[in-house]
């Protein structure tokens, strides 16, 4: 066990590099695949002897990240790390340290829960999907111009534990800002661990749970970026609500906020269901130069952003699959928000009407 641990650990660390640095450079760099096996050797050394081989795989994509978000931090923050050594050994040696706690943790868990029957017992469970959107539209700016985008995601959750890769693909990929026009482009690709927990549950509160992760974003063209979140989520009777803080911790420091509410409804149709909500962004930013304020450039963006209004309807087809047709409506919230998306969308726009549907896969 100890053996199939260390190598299993290794090569998901390498795959997971390999494939963030193709997602950023288009291309494929030895020396960080080679990195990224070493960081799931250090990760894996002191679980090894206790965890199961799933569990192995799971800390060999987390050293993975960890090893490339630290080679990409250290060097936006000018810190020396020769071939990468602090986040290959010293980054992911801590990492080692915590996945011990964190498995053990699981394994309590697991062992509070053994008397519960196995129908009652969660299961790991993994969905396969893909959106297929008029515009890419993030928080308010709109990401593409005169396209169609495809973004497909797959995310594998057990015990409260998610791990999600999300891409957009840009038919038409043209970007005002990153030279040269034209063309489709994969040009983003997006990592997400988060682990989510129901915390109380009764009859007019259905519902109180939180939310935690990290998000890191391989951008092309501009700097990755990398974000820690937290946030809650109340279900009260038919309404739903959520507040979600999130931290940028690479680049483009500073901070936003999202608060939303929902609202859903079974149909009397083909077990259908329609999905309601209305979202806000609220960002604060410490990056002039990549938010600047519209009113003083010298200084950075704080307050109200952006809204969010939004329709879905999902339709199960078969056993395994959803179809859901969906439309949105992103707006500024007036006051420099609306110059600043202006000048951020790549559609020079601060309004932005999308539709698409969404294909899932859920096992």
């Amino acid at each position: 066990m100890i053996a199939v641990n260390t190598t299993m650990a290794a090569a998901t660390a390498s795959m997971t590099a390999l494939f963030i640095i193709y997602a950023k450079t288009k291309r494929f760099d030895l020396g960080m695949a080679l990195n990224g096996a070493l960081a799931g050797l250090v990760a894996i050394t002191a679980p090894c002897a206790w965890v199961a081989s799933w569990a192995a795989v799971i800390i060999g994509i987390i050293s993975g990240i960890v090893m490339v978000v630290g080679v990409f931090s250290l060097e936006a923050l000018k810190v020396d790390n020769p071939v990468g050594a602090v986040s290959v050994h010293g980054f992911n040696g801590l990492w080692g340290l915590l996945a011990v706690v964190v498995l053990v943790l699981c394994l309590t868990g697991l062992m509070a829960v053994s008397s519960v029957s196995a129908e009652e017992k969660e299961k790991p469970s993994a969905d396969f999907a893909v959106d297929i959107l008029s515009q890419y539209v993030w928080r308010g700016y709109a990401l593409s111009r005169d396209s169609a985008v495809f973004q497909p995601s797959m995310t594998v959750s057990y015990m409260g534990f998610s791990v999600n890769v999300w891409g957009n693909y840009d038919t038409d990929h043209n970007n005002p800002f990153s030279p040269p026009q034209g063309g489709a482009e994969w040009n983003e690709t997006d990592f997400t661990l988060s682990y989510g927990r129901e915390l109380y549950s009764g009859e007019i509160i259905k519902s109180f749970s939180v939310d935690l992760g990290t998000i890191y974003y391989a951008l092309d063209g501009v700097y990755d970026s990398w974000e820690l979140y937290g946030g809650f989520g109340v279900d009260v009777n038919y309404l739903t609500a959520s507040v979600t803080a999130y931290r940028e911790a690479s680049h483009y420091p500073g901070w936003w906020l999202q608060v939303g509410i929902g609202r859903s409804f079974a149909m009397p149709f083909a077990n259908a269901t329609l999905d309601l909500g209305n979202d806000y962004v609220f960002q604060f930013s410490e990056d002039a130069a990549a938010y600047p304020d519209p009113d003083d450039p010298t200084k950075s963006f704080d307050g109200p952003l952006a809204g969010h209004i939004y329709a879905s309807m999902s339709f199960p087809v078969y056993k395994y699959v959803t179809i859901t047709p969906r439309i949105g409506f992103w707006y500024a919230l007036g006051g420099d928000s609306t110059d600043l998306i202006d000048g951020l969308s790549w559609d020079e726009d601060h309004n932005h009407i999308y539709r698409g549907v969404n294909v899932s896969f859920a096992f």
